[in-house]
């Protein structure tokens, strides 16, 4: 596994109320208990998404997620067809909200492993 490392920054703030409607198939879909929201991360590098991910239609356009491990549990980055971010951005999903469980804010830096 390759660890990776960020640093918190802001989102748009609307995936928790986008996730929130639609939980119950991100979580069947993924075979994950993921909770609503994500945390955004500023990588030193753009994130190439590989092709070993899963692609969910949500409507008008696909979503692509890769599996991660994040504080020792299994969790997602999430990419949209349509990024609205760089690629030196990366949204990651969890089953935890992380920022509230670890006390982490903006400007933190995370780590994650990349199988």
């Amino acid at each position: 596994m390759k660890e990776t490392k960020g640093t918190i920054v802001k989102g748009y703030g609307d995936a928790s109320d986008i996730m929130s409607d639609k939980i119950v198939e991100y979580r069947k879909k993924l075979k994950s208990n993921i909770v609503p929201g994500t945390i955004n991360l500023k990588l030193d590098i753009d994130f190439i998404m590989p092709e070993n991910n899963i692609a969910i239609n949500w409507g008008s356009q696909n979503f692509y997620y890769f599996e991660i491990e994040l504080f020792n549990k299994k969790a997602y980055i999430m990419r949209p067809e349509r990024n609205p971010f760089s690629d030196d951005i990366v949204e990651i999903i969890a089953q935890e909200h992380i920022c509230t469980k670890y006390s982490l804010n903006y400007g933190d830096e995370v780590s994650f492993l990349i199988p």
